[in-house]
This record gives structure tokens, sequence and C-alpha cells, in this order.
């Protein structure tokens, strides 16, 4: 199977600090993986650096072949992969159905298309349908959300442009039991549709819930 992103020889320094060092691995469509390590090995990093935000000091990234170097990291991030960030980052003035559309928007733009207003609003609310929020929550400003339902709203601003990879960082990490099976489901969900599901995660039920899982230790091999 083609893989979606290749990592080769991948290395990061923080100034003379090595953080990560000859990381080779490979993600495939269809399956979760997790990332796990002590904190300070460099996971979070090695997120960054695979979603574009930071560059690697050495090595390089593949994304379906292509490597990224050659590649407007806006727009691989507006297209191939969609982000879902530790503390959710998403604009508390506006509902949750405002934020997966300006997501949406936003895509459609760098692509060149029109945003038209009625198919925004109309894939947004698909987009929370499809994690588990009614018109009732996709409405409320995210402000007036539970945790959990604004994890949901993080998961969907990415799933609106319908990319190939999912990034998230501890997407678990500040939920009760109950919401982080949920969450999981619909990470599960994803993958079984055919997405690649990479997740920085400390706990243990995450890291059991993915089909593989790439262990970094100080300073970092994978195991």
């Amino acid at each position: 199977m083609e893989n979606i992103l290749k990592l080769e020889n991948i290395g990061f320094r923080y100034g003379d600090k090595p953080v990560l060092r000859q990381i080779n691995y490979s993600f495939e469509p269809g399956k979760i993986y997790g990332i796990v390590g002590k904190s300070g090995s460099g996971k979070t990093t090695l997120l960054s650096v695979m979603s574009g935000l930071a560059e690697p000091s050495e090595g390089r990234i593949l994304c379906r072949g292509e490597d990224l170097t050659a590649r407007d990291k806006y727009i691989y991030r507006s297209r191939d992969i969609g982000v879902i960030f530790q503390n959710f980052n998403l604009l508390t003035k506006l509902t949750a159905a405002e934020n997966v559309e300006l997501s949406l928007e936003l895509s459609l733009r760098s692509a060149g298309q029109k945003a038209d207003p009625k198919e925004l609003y109309s894939r947004a609310y698909g987009c929370l349908r499809e994690v588990g929020l009614g018109q009732e929550e996709a409405d409320r400003r995210v402000l007036k959300l539970s945790g959990g339902q604004q994890q949901r709203v993080a998961i969907a601003r990415a799933l609106s442009y319908n990319p190939e990879c999912i990034l998230a960082d501890e997407p678990t990490g500040n939920l009760d039991e109950h919401t982080q099976k949920e969450i999981m489901e619909i990470f599960r969900r994803l993958a079984d549709s055919g997405k690649c599901v990479i997740i920085v995660t400390h706990s243990s039920y995450v890291a059991g819930s993915a089909d593989r899982c790439i262990e970094l230790q100080q300073i970092n091999h994978l195991q």
C-alpha cells in the first residue's frame, strides 16, 4: 500500500540541542498511529515537523512521494493534512459551525475556488454531525461547549476539507475516560474510512487503541 507520509532520516535541533535524530517511518492510509514517549522526547516536535509548522534540521518528509520542501506549507495544511492542536485553537467568539466554516473557506480559497455561503453552511453542519454534534451544539459559541464538545469541533474543523491524514496532539489529554473513548471511536471510524490518523499521546488507552506505535526516547530512536 502506498504511503501517505514518509519520514527519511529526520533530525531536529533547538539551537545546538538535538531533539530528534535519524527518524525513519512510513504512514499508511487506514491506520491509527500512536506517537508515545516521555516528556521531552520530541513527540510534539515531530508532529510539528510532519505538519510543516517546523522545518527539520536534517532529512526530508515525503507526502505521496513529493518532498515537502517543494510544497507551499500553507496549502499542504489546507488540503493534505488536518491538524488538531492540544488546546484546540478554536476561535472562541465564533460558534462551532462558524469555526468549521472558516477552515473550509480558507481551504477553498487556497485552491482558487469561490466559497459559497450555503455550501459552507451545509458542509460545516455535516462535519459536526459526523463527530456527534447536533444543530443546537453547532450554533453555540465555542466557550459554551464542554471540553469534549470543543474537541469534537476541532476534529470537525480538521475534517472540513477532507484531508487524507489527521495529525492530533494529545487530543484526549484533558478529557474524562468516557469522553476519551468516544473521541477514539471517532478516530477509528476515520481510519476505517481510509484516512491516516497520527496521534501524539501520553494515554495508555489511546496507545493501546492504535494499530501501530512509535516510541520516541531521548535522544530519539524509533523502537
